[in-house]
C-alpha cells in the first residue's frame, strides 16, 4: 500500500433546473486541488508493473477561516497528512506552545509556533538551520461588519498565507516546499 499525492486543477459543473424546462449550467475551475489516493502497487523485479486505487480523497483546504483555531487545526492536520514523517506531537501546538525538531531523510527539521493575544499566529519551518519558510494567520479587520451597535465577522476573517509564493492553497505550498527541501536535494554534509 502506498499513498499517491497529485496537485491537480479540477472542473466542477453544476446544473440548475429553471422553470419552463430550462437549465442553468455553471462551470467552476478549482485550482490547486490536492488528490490523495491510497493505492496498491504491484512490483516485479523491483519495477512497478501495476497500480490499483483503493481510495481517493480530493482536498482543497481554504486560504481563509472563520477563526484562528480552525485555521491552525487545518494547517496541522494537512501538513501531518501530507508529510507523515513530520510527526506532530499530540495536541501541538494547543497543548505545547513552542517548537519541536525531527530528523527526516538526513535533514534536521525545526518547527516553531508563535502566537499573540489577537489570534494571529505563525508556523516557521527551518531545514538544516538554513532554509526557512513560514505560514501565518492574521485577523482581517476588513471582515468586520457593523449592524447598529453589534458587529460580527464575515466568513473567512482569518486568512492564511505563506512567504514562499502567492498561492490559493498556502498549506499545499508549504507542504511542497518542505517535501522539496527534504527529498529534492542532497543531504547537507
Amino acid at each position: 500500500m502506498a499513498t499517491l499525492m497529485l496537485l491537480a486543477e479540477a472542473r466542477a459543473t453544476t446544473v440548475t433546473d429553471l422553470h419552463h424546462q430550462r437549465q442553468l449550467t455553471d462551470i467552476h475551475i478549482v485550482p490547486e486541488l490536492l488528490l490523495r489516493a491510497e493505492v496498491f502497487v504491484d512490483l516485479s523485479a523491483g519495477k512497478v508493473v501495476g497500480i490499483q486505487p483503493d481510495s481517493t480523497i480530493a482536498l482543497h483546504p481554504g486560504d481563509a477561516y472563520d477563526d484562528e483555531d480552525d485555521a491552525l487545526t487545518s494547517v496541522v492536520e494537512e501538513l501531518g497528512g501530507v508529510i507523515p514523517a513530520l510527526e506532530f506531537p499530540d495536541g501541538w501546538p494547543f497543548d505545547d506552545d513552542g517548537g519541536f525538531q525531527r530528523e527526516i531523510n538526513g535533514h534536521t527539521v525545526e518547527v516553531e509556533y508563535r502566537a499573540d493575544d489577537d489570534g494571529e499566529w505563525s508556523i516557521q519551518v527551518t531545514i538544516d538551520g538554513a532554509n526557512t519558510a513560514e505560514l501565518s494567520c492574521w485577523y482581517d479587520v476588513g471582515a468586520q461588519v457593523w449592524d447598529g451597535r453589534e458587529g460580527f465577522d464575515m466568513p473567512g476573517a482569518y486568512p492564511i498565507r505563506t512567504d514562499i509564493a502567492h498561492s490559493q492553497n498556502p498549506i499545499w505550498t508549504l507542504s511542497w516546499w518542505i517535501i522539496r527541501q527534504l527529498y529534492g536535494r542532497p543531504v547537507a554534509e
